[in-house]
């Protein structure tokens, strides 16, 4: 079996999308985390991921969450996004309606 990195290929949109992430200010997103690391409770799904699909998914024109959820289910890269990690289409929906303003801007200024 091979390993979800050895799917998708080194030129790959993906892997251009989480390198440009990887090196905004993203803090913007992250304020609203109410997950804290000394307490218990459900680790919350990082932002940056959530960008990164959503973005890939503005630049292959889908704008479904649920149509989105099933991608990051079935299509290797954004399957690579997630690390494999499952995110459904209300966790996608919520994201997006949360943090709209910002992610039309970061949108906009990317695409």
């Amino acid at each position: 079996m091979r390993d979800l990195d050895s799917l998708v290929s080194l030129d790959h949109p993906a892997r251009s999308i989480w390198g440009l992430l990887e090196k905004l200010d993203l803090s913007e997103f992250y304020g609203s985390i109410k997950a804290v690391l000394t307490r218990p409770g459900r680790s919350t799904t990082d932002p940056r991921v959530l960008l990164a699909v959503w973005l890939l998914a503005t630049v292959e024109s889908v704008s479904s969450s649920r149509k989105l959820e099933r991608l990051c289910q079935e299509h290797d890269a954004y399957r690579w996004l997630c690390g494999g990690v499952p995110i459904n289409y209300h966790m996608l929906s919520d994201f997006r309606t949360a943090h709209r303003q910002a992610l039309d801007g970061l949108l906009t200024q990317i695409v």
